[in-house]
């Protein structure tokens, strides 16, 4: 009776409970009336979980021009013919063995890039420009590209790594995503 009175509700956190569920409770659910379509719907729902795109790392360095893209103020006075001569040199630097990321951040036009040496992390072939992509998804992990020109420049670009694409069959996908529907 005191209990009663001195408790009114209890709040359990549902992600600090443990649901287990077995390979019976799979099956269960995939053999029911609406199994097949909660699955097929958490599946067409949630594409990005299953299919993952080709991605590359790769850093660059950029020299802008006057007509370039979001060119920065420092560059507005650089002409086309300038800026690629100039890329050709800080290739050259880069083809005798140079620091890429030494070379990044006292060359680069492109603002973050002096801070991280030029490095744009992972990306998909949509993420950039076509000529950028094009260019450095053609690179193998490691390579040194030739100088590319895009709306915003000249790039060099160096490939870190690669990861190729994947696509998740439902099939293969059906287990788990049982397991989190029930869960």
């Amino acid at each position: 009776m005191l209990l009663d009175q001195l408790v009114e509700f209890v709040r359990i956190d549902p992600n600090s409970l443990e649901v287990k569920v077995t390979q019976q409770d799979i099956d269960e659910f995939k053999a029911s009336e609406n199994g097949p379509k909660r699955i097929q719907a958490y599946y067409d729902g949630h594409k990005s979980e299953f299919d993952k795109p080709e991605r590359v790392h790769a850093a660059h360095i950029l020299i802008a021009h006057k007509e370039a893209r979001n060119a920065p103020y420092d560059a507005k006075g650089l002409t086309k013919n300038a800026a690629r001569k100039k890329a050709e040199k800080v290739l050259a630097k880069l083809k005798k063995g140079e620091d890429f990321t030494k070379v990044a951040k006292a060359e680069t036009d492109e603002p973050s890039g002096k801070n991280k040496g030029g490095d744009l992390g992972f990306f998909t072939r949509e993420t950039m420009v076509k000529e950028f992509s094009d260019a450095a998804f053609a690179l193998k992990p490691g390579d040194l590209s030739e100088v590319v020109e895009s709306p915003f420049g000249f790039h060099i670009i160096k490939s870190k790594a690669y990861e190729e694409g994947k696509k998740t069959e439902l099939e293969e996908a059906t287990q788990g995503i049982v397991r989190t529907i029930l869960k």
